[in-house]
Formats: C-alpha cells, sequence, structure tokens
C-alpha cells in the first residue's frame, strides 16, 4: 500500500456514506414537502386532530297516500346528504306500533320523538354517498305489511345509518295517520275559514299609500296565493269588501284578474263579508257605537254586490285576536251578526275534559253562536312552512292532529280552525292542506249553518274574556265615535256634491278603515291617519260657505243679497234656509228653490226683508241639502235698516185706531152715566 493511500475499507465507507447523503437543497425540498404534507392532512376532513364533526342530515319530502288504506302502498322519499364521504348508507323506514292516546301525546312526540322499530323491507341502499352530494332515496312498503291492528296516529322516522357500522347518521321524525275504513268510521266536522284580508292600501284622497296591494294581487302575491290555492278548499271565506274595493280602483292587469278569479271562486263558495275596513269590534263596543258596524256592514255589502255581481252572507263578527267578552259579544249581536269568532284559548273549559268538545257555545243574550277556533289545528295552519320538508312534516302533523280529535270519542264532533286574517301562507303550503282536508277521510267540510244545527255541547267554560295584551293593542274609544262624526260630515258633503265618488267617496273609505283593526299594532299611526283624513274633509267642506257677513237696507222692506261661494272643482247644488233673530223686529223668507253653484264661482241669492223698526238687525242663513239637512253651522248676518217699510205703518195705524176706539168708548160712557143721573 502506498504512503498515503486511504484503506480500502475506510474507502469504502466514504463511497458509502457519500452516496447516502443528499445534498443541502434535496433536504429544503424534502422538509418543505413534509410540511406541506401535513397542512393538507390537517385541513382534509377525516384527517387530523382538527377534523370537521360529521354532519349528515335526511330529509323526507314526500310521503303517500295521505292515509293509508289496504291495498295501497306506502312511499317515503327525499333526500340525503353529510360533509363526509361514507362508503354505504342506508335509508330506512320505521315506525312505532304505540299510538298516541291524546292531542297533547302529539306536541310531546313533536319534541321528543318516541321509539320506532324498522319495517322489514322499507329501506334504500343508498351505497357510497360522497361529500357535499345530495343522494335521494326513495322507500315503499305495502301498507298491509305496517304493524298496526287498530286505527290511531302512530311515529314514524325515516332513519339513515352506515351500512358497515351500524351506526346512525341522520334521522326525521314525523307522524302516520292510521284510519282504514274498515277500521275506523271516525269523523270530524270541519268549519274552516279562509281570510282574504290586507291592510289599508289607499289614504283620503284615494291615492295608495305603498305597493303592498299591487304585489299581493300579482301572481305569487299574497292574495293571489289565497284565492288561486282556496278555490278548490272546502271553506268559508271571511273577506273584507274593502279589499276587493281597492283591487277594483287599483285597475292593473293583475288586480283585475285576481277581482275575476275570486268572483269565480264566490259563485260556488260560502262567503261571509265583514264591515267594510274590518273594524275593531272591541273599540266599537267600548265606544257603544254598534250602528257603527251597522253602517259598515251596509258600506260593504254594497260594494261586495259591485264588484262581484251578487250579495254576500254578512252576519259573522270576528273580534280581534279572536278575544271578545260579554259586552263585545252583546254589541255584535245588537249589530245584526248571528255568529261570533272567537279562539278557544279565550273561553277555556271550567274543568278540562279528556276530549275536545266541539267548538262551539250557544249565547243566549243576544242569541246567536260563538264559535271557538282550536288552537293546536289553527296554529299548525298558520305555519310559515316554505321549504318541501317543513310542509309535509306541518301536513302530517295537521293530519295528526284532526284524525285524534276524530278518535277522542265515537260522537262527531264540530272542529273550528281560524288562520290569522291576514294570513300569509306559501304556495305549497296551502295546496298541501288543501288536499290534506279534502283527501283525510276523518274530516267532513261543512257551512257555517250545517256547523250549528246539532245542540250545542253543554260544557261548562270560563267566560270569553278579552286578554291584557288584546286590551293593551285594541284602538281607543274615541277614534271610533270620531270616526262616526266624520262620516255623518262626509254624507253632508256628499249630498251637495254632483260628483260624490270623486271627492267624499275616497275620504268615507278612509274613515271606516281608520279603525280597522289593522291599526291596532300602531295607534299612534292610526291617530295621525284618521286625524289627516279628518282635517281633509273639514278643509273639503268648508270650500262651501256663505261668505256674507254683513250690509245695509236703504229701506224697511226689500231684497237683501247672500253670497254662497264654491271653491270645490265640481258643481253643487244646495238650498239655504233663513231665520231672523228677532222676529218681532225682522222678518225673513229666503229662497226656496235649490241654487246650483258651479266649481270655483260664487253666486248671490236674494233674502226678503221686512223690518219694523230702523236700526242695526240680523238674521242666521243656513246651508243646508237638497234634502233640506244641516250642511253646515248658521251664519249671522248683520242688516243695518235705515227706513220703515208698510208694516210699520199698518201697526202704527191700528194703534191709533185702537186709541180712537178706547177714547170713543169712554166718551160714550159717561154719556150714558149722565143720561141715567139726569132721571
Amino acid at each position: 500500500m502506498r504512503a498515503g493511500s486511504r484503506p480500502i475499507a475506510d474507502y469504502d465507507r466514504h463511497m458509502t456514506s457519500t452516496r447516502r447523503r443528499p445534498a443541502r437543497g434535496v433536504w429544503r425540498w424534502l422538509g418543505l414537502l413534509l410540511t406541506l404534507s401535513a397542512a393538507a392532512l390537517l385541513l382534509t376532513p377525516g384527517g387530523g386532530a382538527s377534523a370537521e364533526p360529521l354532519k349528515s342530515v335526511v330529509q323526507l319530502t314526500s310521503l303517500t297516500p295521505i292515509s293509508p288504506q289496504g291495498g295501497t302502498t306506502v312511499r317515503a322519499k327525499g333526500t340525503f346528504v353529510s360533509n363526509r364521504t361514507i362508503d354505504d348508507v342506508v335509508v330506512r323506514l320505521q315506525v312505532g306500533t304505540t299510538a298516541f292516546v291524546s292531542r297533547s301525546s302529539i306536541a310531546d312526540a313533536a319534541a321528543n320523538p318516541p321509539f320506532t322499530s324498522p319495517v322489514v323491507g322499507a329501506e334504500d341502499d343508498l351505497r357510497k354517498v360522497r361529500r357535499d352530494e345530495r343522494e335521494q332515496f326513495s322507500i315503499a312498503v305495502p301498507a298491509e305489511d305496517l304493524p298496526f291492528s287498530a286505527a290511531g296516529v302512530f311515529p314514524l322516522s325515516i332513519v339513515a345509518f352506515d351500512g358497515s357500522t351500524g351506526a346512525v347518521l341522520s334521522e326525521t321524525s314525523t307522524f302516520l295517520p292510521w284510519a282504514p275504513e274498515t277500521v275506523c268510521a271516525c269523523e270530524s266536522r270541519l268549519l274552516m275559514f279562509w281570510p282574504l284580508i290586507s291592510p289599508p292600501a289607499r289614504d283620503s284622497t284615494g291615492a295608495f299609500v305603498a305597493s303592498g296591494l299591487q304585489t299581493a294581487t300579482a301572481p305569487g302575491g299574497r292574495l293571489s296565493t289565497l284565492v288561486r290555492t282556496g278555490a278548490d278548499a272546502p271553506a268559508t271565506w271571511v273577506v273584507d269588501p274593502a279589499v276587493l274595493d281597492a283591487a277594483e280602483a287599483l285597475g292593473t292587469s293583475s288586480s283585475d284578474q285576481w277581482l275575476s278569479a275570486f268572483s269565480g271562486v264566490a259563485d260556488t263558495g260560502e262567503v261571509v263579508a265583514l264591515p267594510y275596513g274590518d273594524p275593531d269590534v272591541a273599540a266599537v263596543s267600548a265606544a257603544g257605537r254598534p250602528g257603527f258596524l251597522q253602517r259598515g256592514q251596509r258600506k260593504g255589502d254594497r260594494v261586495y254586490q259591485r264588484v262581484v255581481g251578487r250579495a254576500p252572507r254578512a252576519d259573522l263578527s270576528w273580534p280581534a285576536d279572536g278575544a271578545a267578552d260579554d259586552r263585545v259579544i252583546a254589541t255584535s249581536g245588537r249589530a245584526g251578526d248571528s255568529f261570533v269568532l272567537l279562539a278557544e284559548p279565550n273561553a277555556p273549559q271550567v274543568i278540562p275534559l279528556t276530549y275536545t268538545p266541539s267548538g262551539r257555545i250557544a249565547w243566549e243574550d243576544p242569541a246567536l253562536d260563538v264559535l271557538l277556533a282550536d288552537g293546536p289545528a289553527s296554529a299548525l295552519v298558520a305555519s310559515p312552512a316554505d321549504t318541501t320538508t317543513d310542509v309535509l312534516l306541518t301536513r302530517q302533523r295537521f293530519l295528526a292532529e284532526t284524525l285524534l280529535h276524530a278518535l277522542e270519542i265515537s260522537d262527531s264532533r264540530l272542529l273550528v280552525i281560524a288562520p290569522p286574517r291576514r294570513w300569509d301562507p306559501s304556495a305549497q303550503w296551502a295546496d298541501e292542506l288543501v288536499q290534506a282536508i279534502r283527501r283525510a277521510p276523518w274530516l267532513k267540510p261543512v257551512s257555517l249553518d250545517q256547523a250549528v244545527r246539532p245542540s250545542a255541547p253543554t260544557v261548562e267554560r270560563v267566560p270569553p274574556s278579552v286578554p291584557q295584551l288584546s286590551l293593551d293593542r285594541q284602538l281607543p274609544a274615541a277614534m271610533v265615535l270620531a270616526a262616526q262624526r266624520g262620516l255623518t260630515d262626509n254624507r253632508r258633503l256628499a249630498a251637495i256634491l254632483t260628483r260624490p265618488r270623486q271627492l267624499s267617496g275616497p275620504i268615507e273609505d278612509a274613515l271606516f278603515t281608520s279603525v280597522s283593526t289593522s291599526w291596532r299594532s300602531d295607534t299612534a299611526a292610526a291617530e295621525a291617519a284618521q286625524g289627516a283624513t279628518l282635517d281633509r274633509l273639514a278643509s273639503q267642506r268648508s270650500r262651501v260657505r256663505i261668505v256674507s257677513k254683513g250690509g245695509t237696507l236703504g229701506d224697511s222692506s226689500g231684497t237683501f243679497p247672500v253670497t254662497i261661494r264654491n271653491q270645490l272643482d265640481q258643481k253643487v247644488v244646495v238650498r239655504v234656509a233663513v231665520t231672523s233673530t228677532d222676529p218681532l223686529r225682522l222678518i225673513v223668507k229666503g229662497p226656496e228653490d235649490r241654487i246650483r253653484i258651479a266649481a270655483s264661482r260664487s253666486v248671490s241669492v236674494g233674502v226678503a226683508l221686512d223690518a219694523v223698526t230702523s236700526g242695526r238687525l240680523s238674521f242666521d242663513a243656513q246651508l243646508r241639502t237638497p234634502k233640506g239637512a244641516a250642511y253646515n253651522e248658521p251664519v249671522n248676518v248683520a242688516v243695518d235698516v235705515r227706513g220703515f217699510g208698510q208694516i210699520t205703518f199698518v201697526i202704527f195705524g191700528v194703534a191709533v185706531a185702537l186709541l180712537v176706539l178706547a177714547a170713543a168708548i169712554r166718551l160714550f160712557r159717561r154719556y150714558r152715566a149722565s143720561r141715567q143721573a139726569a132721571r
């Protein structure tokens, strides 16, 4: 071995070490790669300590039929989605074999779903479901395979689980009404109300205050949806004629089509018209003015008949919040109503029964029927369900509530359902509700008259009352009194106009709607709106007035001119009535003919005067309607009389004649007395 040479073993170790040791740049790249890999692992669902928790949702979108019968197939459809990829997903239909025994148990089950077990063969294997991909499932099972022997409401669940581990991924619970005709002869008489009511749309000028009505009557709008879906509903419509009136005035193609559609519904269905503007009945009662309801009803009937072409039924009172006491009920009866619709919780049972009695009270003084809207069922109808799943689950609970109502006892009872008066259901929910009512064999829709044919139940109830919350929202009685006085003044204005609908019509409409139940949420706004209407009325009435204040009459008798000014933009027809303030000194006689005054013009009419003495005298002149009713307050007209009239000379001559006669009588008596003394 040469000096300085490296041993072979060392050389081998050197070469080996050289082959295995990467360069510094390689080490840098390897470190970066490892860092990125670790970060990606942490960010990937299911990887790392901070992985997102598993979230899966199974939704039921279809459950048919509404009432399973023998020979039918129960079909459930829906979707499943997860935030992770799952290799084997199975969706299964499960039912409970123990029926619900009361309506209260329905509410409990909605919060705490009861146990359910699988139905053999009722499942769908979705296999692998990738992350965030929505997969549809479909399950079908013959109705005969369901483990039910008696009619009732049973729990139903749609359960998604991991097919490889058996772990439950997601679950949706609802209710399955089971009432085959072979095992169930149950029946509830259903009185369903379908409200068509909106807030006031116009002010006292006839102008629309917002675009709400135009939107509501357009396709897809609230009122449009109610009419379209309600066309097939076996229900009693409750309509505010002010809505029809405003829609007619709107005059758009959509509003015209909406009115036409409603007229078609009204031709075949039962319609009850409320007083025009849907007044706050409790406020009217507090004011002691049942006549206000009668005036509103007459106006509503006229509007309805003009728009729809037929007279409506008009004997239902619907106090706001479904709340009334005996005074409110008595006011409705004096106004001519035969039915009062209340919410059942405002007249609870003294001793709760194990079943739901008929929603009706036979009222004796005055004689009418109080209808009690079922609380749970009405609340379900008012549900804001707008998604397919929410609509389906609400429908199933509605069916469950109504079937249990029918099954509680063997007697058929009245079930009254009343949504909120400004009900705004989604189109899908309204459609499903109508189909549920029509297809549920245990529901028998009835009309108002049919609802009260059987005797009212003898159930002891707490007298109907108005809750404090409703009292706090009630409109002031003073607003009703102001509206009634305004209507009287507006009627006088209309009486002198040649085109009353143009001016006094919108004011009348606004006065009726100024005490609408729509204002109960904002009393200050209600008072401001009514004040603006009354101010406009006073301003318009003052534009037709007597402007004469006084003058001089050069003789003791003659014609004195009285000037009447018309500042309106239409011709008016009036009369003038005059009355002397001192009939012994001044005799007056006004014109008897009607006086026509063109728009923005003034006319003078002659008043015949005959004064007994000279000096400052006066008479009152008052405008009257063509039929003689007072239009406004009298105006005092002062007259400076500067001469004597014929009547003065007549009176003077009579006085002289009387003096001469008295003197002659006195002389005759003296003559006769002297002759008797001479004898």
